[in-house]
């Protein structure tokens, strides 16, 4: 494999498409144009999203458990929630599906902001798994979850434990992120998961536009699928 050239990476508009930002690195042979930080062609990050999603929904059904196990669950909905957060940003998502919260249940912090701020009383590294002490699992109430705000919630996830169900199988997970774990636990069943990175991965744009607003001079996207769809069944 041949050594990178020591060129220097820079910024410009593409020439072939004026307005649009890209990024190149100019060498002495060659300038070669590549995608700047945005996600060109979504294709295999939602071919990569519909395997994890068949693969969650597997879990719901397994019976023995290893600590790989449980890693691999983990690994598997953070890299959908990343995948996700990826395509929101590129505007490779259906402003229909953008807009379709997730069903999650919360469980309120048990202490104040002026409690855990005198004692320190709060989910820290050595004692985030002891839930019940932390947040009144008692108490749930069923709240709707906006995509993006889910997303980042598990990729900034302080909290994270997998919940079994009685049969074994794998029923959902806690989660809260490092400022949110000051407010509220949040649990998502497999389920619900499986079916949101499911919906993302079948989500088939037909038309995309974008123009840019005068006023502020920022573009506003239009993106839609080919016909607005609810979150598939398992």
């Amino acid at each position: 494999m041949r050594a990178p050239h020591p060129g220097v990476w820079t910024f410009g508009v593409a020439a072939a498409d004026p307005g649009v930002l890209a990024g190149f690195c100019s060498t002495p042979e060659t300038r070669v144009y590549c995608a700047c930080g945005m996600i060109d062609d979504s294709v295999p990050w939602k071919e990569l999203l519909f395997r994890k999603a068949a693969g969650l929904r597997k879990r719901r059904k397994q019976k023995r458990w290893t600590r790989a196990s449980f890693a691999s669950v983990e690994q598997d909905v953070f890299l959908s929630a990343y995948a996700i957060r990826k395509l929101l940003e590129a505007h490779k998502i259906s402003d229909e599906l953008r807009s379709t919260p997730v069903k999650c249940t919360s469980f309120p912090f048990k202490g104040s902001r002026k409690h855990f701020v005198s004692t320190g009383d709060l989910p820290d590294f050595y004692n985030w798994h002891r839930l019940e002490e932390f947040y009144d699992l008692e108490s749930p109430q069923n709240v709707s979850v906006d995509l993006r705000e889910f997303c980042n919630q598990i990729i900034h996830s302080w909290i994270f434990t997998l919940s079994r169900a009685e049969d074994g199988g794998l029923d959902g997970y806690f989660f809260s992120s490092d400022r949110e774990r000051r407010r509220r636990l949040l649990y998502s069943e497999i389920s619900e998961t499986a079916a949101t990175i499911g919906a993302v991965a079948t989500d088939d744009i037909v038309h995309s536009e974008a123009k840019r607003n005068p006023a502020t001079g920022q573009w506003r996207f239009t993106v839609r699928s080919r016909s607005p769809k609810s979150k598939p069944e398992d």
